[in-house]
């Protein structure tokens, strides 16, 4: 089976969060919500894509994989809202 890829779109736009260090509202699939300003894009250990967010809390990972929304709470020109569930494949 191959694994699907966060869509290219909602890449370019994660990268320029974290260019830019917008504060986001990251909604995971199970209902619990992070805020922080975007950092950087990564791969774990895993191979799996993640979003550093600097929280109040400290350094949160997030795996994209595991996360349904990124909501920008800086206003900017690029986005709103990003849905994380969009791949390539879908």
């Amino acid at each position: 089976m191959t694994e699907s890829t966060l869509d290219c779109g909602v890449v370019d736009n994660l990268e320029l969060a974290c260019l830019h260090r917008y504060d986001l509202a990251v909604t995971m699939n199970n209902g619990e919500q992070f805020e922080g300003k975007a950092r950087n894009l990564t791969t774990n250990g895993e191979r799996q894509e993640c979003l550093i967010l600097d929280t109040h809390g400290g350094e949160r990972t997030i795996i994209l994989a595991d996360a349904k929304t990124a909501s920008a709470l800086t206003e900017n020109d690029y986005f709103t809202e990003l849905d994380l569930n969009k791949t390539e494949q879908s």
